[in-house]
């Protein structure tokens, strides 16, 4: 498995390898950091990750949603004083706006 396969492929690939790994070490995988793919990994066993991908994203202005990548540097979002996602109660997504 290499960065380009799409989830579906990467679901299979860790079904495949975590029953073959010992069980009392971390499971590691690399490239992994869109939300579905962390939620997914952790789910079939995966320990720990290491990504570009949510600090590149939280460095130009990305947060990541239920309905999906919200871009606050965009200019429609300026005057935009809704919480970053509604439909979750957590600090930074009703503290937080998307302005």
């Amino acid at each position: 498995l290499a960065v380009g396969e799409g989830h579906d492929q990467m679901c299979a690939t860790i079904d495949m390898t975590v029953p073959h790994l010992p069980g009392h070490l971390p499971r590691y995988v690399m490239g992994v950091g869109k939300p579905i793919d962390l939620v997914e990994s952790v789910a079939r066993g995966i320990d720990m990750f290491d990504c570009v991908l949510p600090t590149r994203s939280g460095r130009h202005g990305q947060a990541w949603t239920w309905d999906g990548p919200v871009n606050v540097k965009n200019a429609r979002f300026a005057e935009d004083t809704s919480p970053l996602d509604e439909a979750v109660n957590c600090k930074a997504s009703q503290d937080y706006s998307r302005a």
